[in-house]
């Protein structure tokens, strides 16, 4: 058995069917259960084997799972008996609110930085560059082609 926990709470989990089973195999029971937890839920799912072959022999459990340690076992069900559990086999899963990574912290920190310096390079460009044009004074000088007998009227 194979139990990989994502980090949204959800359970993919991966079985051999049994080598030999006692009867044709109709279904299969899942049991989740929170290590060291007293009193706790137990998560339990029944899936027909017809539908864990067309999940391409895999199962991901639906309910979101809290971060922590868990146990899972599987049962199945034939047309003769039910068998026992399985071995519990344990998994983790993580805690999404665990601080960032030092590269993830640096850019957290670093692009708002860039982009407020971007904004402030170009804002004070455009600025700078408006109200400069709008200080200087117009020059007017004609185009000796179109001036009239080489005589500029202004």
């Amino acid at each position: 058995m194979n139990v990989t926990g994502g980090a949204s709470g959800t359970v993919r989990i991966m079985w051999e069917e049994p080598a030999s089973p006692n009867g044709v195999i109709m279904a299969y029971n899942i049991r989740v259960q929170r290590v060291g937890d007293k009193g706790t839920k137990v998560h339990q799912d029944c899936i027909t084997r017809e539908r864990f072959v067309n999940m391409s022999r895999n199962y991901t459990f639906p309910d979101g799972l809290y971060p922590g340690r868990y146990s899972v076992q599987i049962q199945s069900q034939s047309l003769a008996m039910d068998s026992q559990y399985s071995e519990r086999v344990f998994f983790t899963v993580p805690d999404m609110k665990q601080a960032l990574s030092p590269g993830e912290l640096l850019a957290a920190i670093l692009l708002p930085i860039l982009f407020l310096i971007m904004v402030l390079v170009f804002g004070g460009y455009y600025y700078f560059y408006h109200n400069r044009l709008k200080g200087l004074p117009t020059i007017k000088s004609a185009n000796p082609e179109y001036a009239q007998n080489g005589k500029w009227t202004g």
